[in-house]
């Protein structure tokens, strides 16, 4: 997808994926507290947060990709880098070319 806008999960999501909020910063803080509360239930599904450039760099998306690896949780986060937070070209307001290449950064796969 290119463009500008916060990403969205897909209308066609099966009946156990939950959908989330639009807002890209807003949805990786619900995911880790709808993941441990499937951690301590014992469920086996798993959370899973989309969010793009602009999340990146927001303080509550990095804190919660934190919190789901010193958890351990049930979470799976997908960075869509389409190349703009809002208004704002991510060739500005990110030193890497893949967002993704942050998660190394909390012992997560990119």
């Amino acid at each position: 997808m290119q463009g500008k806008g916060a990403p969205c999960t897909s209308p066609t999501c099966p009946r156990a994926c939950r959908r989330q909020r639009s807002s890209s910063a807003g949805g990786p803080p619900l995911i880790c507290g709808r993941a441990l509360r499937q951690q301590a239930a014992r469920h086996r599904w798993r959370r899973v947060a989309f969010f793009g450039d602009g999340a990146s760099n927001q303080g509550t998306t990095l804190e919660s990709l934190n919190l789901a690896t010193v958890w351990n949780l049930p979470a799976i986060f997908v960075a869509e880098n389409n190349g703009y937070a809002e208004a704002t070209s991510s060739t500005w307001s990110v030193a890497t070319d893949d967002i993704a290449d942050r998660a190394a950064a909390f012992g997560m796969p990119g």
